[in-house]
């Protein structure tokens, strides 16, 4: 089966960088796919910079039989694009024609699956993680979708739904692979602020919660990136873990890195090794698990080994003295801002 793996053209306004990041949900798609003996292929037109019109031309020339297009522009996203689906709707209507059986996947379906099965006229919204109930609608004859977990699918005037949101086998899932033009295509390096770039960026991810991906799979991955020309990655767990091998494998790479993590887990030793393994970006969520002060502390600690601090406070107050200590410090300092999610 042919699949078509789209990431519509997501415009500035529509991502809190307004960057294109590598669509990692759709490079797992394409390993599963490819490994159950599909034929996929994945046109990022955010990351190339092509429009609809130049979308529906290439879902046309290749003639899929399943098409998948993306809500939101990555997993960086956590929530749904400001412009919520008016670009999804217009990209599918511009491939309707040409795409075969039309999937969707992405945070507003997993948040209103029946709303957004109507609004965009899909035959099956995905729940959750996506990579694998893709491959499952691939390798699952139409007329059965109805026993694949975690999809929304047309029935008579309404909708059903079959199961709760999908949370993938994360160590399963296979070392992701890009090409040389994608990653010409990626000068982006998000959350980069020590230095300019001078090669190209990329998005990984070794976690998802307590979920880990095997070491030697992340390192296979980034082994490949680095061989392609990669100088910074851009971890993209929600929760980048205090992992002591894991960042010793790290500092004997040639690789710069940003992560996002709860400042709360991490020890003054674990702090200082991070620094050492290379990150120069480091987004913390602070929660008053801890005292205050010792959370202080750390968060000054490791500004003295990272470049670029960034805080903010979730669950509790901590007053302008905390926020003014810590920005003279070089730490920029913030409150949480609550996000939304509009179907």
């Amino acid at each position: 089966m042919r699949v078509a793996l789209v990431n519509p053209p997501w415009i500035s306004g529509t991502t809190p960088c307004g960057a294109a990041h590598l669509p990692l949900e759709l490079g797992y798609a394409r390993a599963l796919l490819g490994r159950d003996g599909h034929e996929p292929r994945v046109i990022d037109a955010h990351l190339h910079g092509i429009g609809i019109d130049a979308i529906r031309a290439l879902v046309g020339a290749y003639a899929p039989d399943l098409t998948v297009v993306l809500t939101a522009p990555s997993s960086l996203v956590a929530t749904c694009g400001a412009d919520g689906l008016d670009l999804p709707l217009r990209t599918i209507e511009a491939v309707r024609e040409v795409a075969g059986a039309i999937v969707v996947a992405g945070p507003h379906g997993t948040a209103s699956p029946r709303a957004v099965l109507r609004a965009l006229g899909a035959d099956a919204v995905v729940l959750g993680e996506c990579e694998e109930p893709i491959a499952r609608l691939a390798s699952t004859p139409r007329s059965r979708w109805g026993g694949v977990p975690a999809v929304a699918l047309a029935e008579g005037d309404g909708a059903r739904v079959t199961g709760p949101p999908h949370r993938s086998r994360l160590a399963e899932l296979p070392a992701l692979r890009w090409t040389r033009s994608d990653l010409l295509a990626h000068a982006h390096q998000h959350q980069r602020f020590d230095a300019l770039p001078r090669g190209s960026g990329a998005e990984m991810e070794t976690s998802r919660g307590f979920r880990r991906r095997p070491l030697e799979v992340v390192l296979e991955e980034l082994d490949a990136l680095l061989a392609l020309g990669v100088e910074y990655v851009y971890f993209a767990d929600g929760t980048f873990p205090p992992d002591r091998e894991l960042l010793d494998a790290l500092s004997r790479r040639p690789i710069r890195f940003g992560v996002r993590t709860h400042i709360d887990l991490w020890t003054s030793g674990m702090a200082e090794r991070l620094g050492r393994s290379g990150c120069v970006s480091l987004e913390a969520t602070v929660r008053p698990f801890r005292p205050t002060e010792e959370l202080t502390e750390l968060l000054l600690e490791v500004r003295q080994h990272v470049p670029f601090v960034r805080a903010t406070v979730r669950g509790g107050a901590t007053g302008d003295d905390w926020h003014r200590r810590l920005r003279a410090n070089g730490v920029w300092a913030e409150a949480a801002e609550p996000a939304e999610v509009q179907p």
